[in-house]
């Protein structure tokens, strides 16, 4: 058992409550399909960057297939029409100060590299909660993206208990 005279100076309960981290959110990337658990992030991106003044990014990634290596040339990002109408729609009604960007690759690898080059203080995404099976088969980009990011990354279910019907419906 440890003593208390063998503690850092701020790994002590009493030495955190007096001196909290300081929590400076300045940019926060939202990784964002369509998906309802993908609206629910741009909820709490939207709530959160106008309570810390942050810039928002909006990360659409396109998953690298045998198809896209086919048809589409290498390192391209370009929306597809539906897509752009559909991103920036979303973007103009929930956030729109946001940036919205593409890329295209690995998902977890592209929303690392964007927050790590974006210099991303926050990263919110969507969890769709697979479990089982499906979770074994899919695996979990949240996950995932947690384990390798350099900055928080907050996870949001669709059915988050702050969230209202109207926020999702709006979206």
């Amino acid at each position: 058992m440890l003593e208390a005279s063998t503690l850092t100076p701020a790994s002590t309960l009493e030495d955190l409550t007096h001196s909290p981290p300081i929590l400076s959110i300045q940019r926060i990337l939202v990784p964002t399909d369509r998906t309802p658990e993908s609206l629910a992030a741009l909820c709490y991106a939207n709530a959160l960057g106008q309570q810390h003044g942050a810039e928002v990014l909006l990360l659409h990634v396109y998953e690298r297939t045998r198809e896209m290596e086919w048809s589409h040339e290498p390192g391209s990002t370009a929306p597809s029409e539906s897509d752009l109408e559909h991103f920036e729609g979303l973007r103009s009604r929930l956030l729109p100060n946001a940036s919205l960007a593409f890329a295209e690759g690995d998902l977890v690898s592209e929303i690392i590299r964007f927050a790590r080059e974006s210099q991303a203080d926050l990263i919110i995404l969507g969890s769709h909660g697979y479990k089982g099976l499906a979770y074994s088969m899919k695996g979990s980009v949240a996950e995932k993206v947690m384990r390798y990011a350099s900055c928080p990354v907050l996870c949001v279910k669709s059915d988050a208990p702050h969230l209202s019907n109207e926020a999702l419906v709006q979206a």
